[in-house]
């Protein structure tokens, strides 16, 4: 038995349960997605284990979200994006359900990938 958690281990037990809720999924789905039994997920969100990399890497994968909002505390939004008009659309997007969250993604995504493009086609920074 632990006495005291692992720096990187405090937290996470929540932040999974927390990513896993956000999705709408329960225990079991989650455990069915990355090919795992649901006490494997009950105890990584109870802090008995904690989940080895490749584990991470799936339960990242299936949550849509990065291993490292997995594993550390989360960095207020105002810490990184400076443009307050990009932070409030950035909120409000965020308070959309998975599906319309993956869709506004995915333009990004494509947006940016048409960007870059478009800079390797002209050879230019911008």
């Amino acid at each position: 038995m632990k006495s005291s958690l692992d720096p990187i281990d405090q937290g996470f037990g929540q932040r999974l349960r927390a990513a896993r809720q956000g999705r709408g999924w329960t225990q079991y789905q989650l455990a069915e997605n990355i090919d795992v039994e649901r006490s494997v997920i009950a105890n990584y969100e109870q802090g008995i284990s904690f989940p080895p990399v490749p584990a991470l890497r799936r339960l990242a994968t299936a949550l849509s979200i990065s291993v490292d909002q997995l594993i550390f505390e989360a960095v207020a939004l105002e810490e990184c994006i400076q443009d307050r008009n990009l932070l409030e659309i950035f909120t409000k997007v965020d308070s959309l359900d998975y599906r319309a969250k993956d869709m506004v993604k995915e333009f990004i995504e494509g947006l940016l990938a048409k960007r870059e493009l478009e800079r390797l086609k002209t050879g230019t920074d911008q």
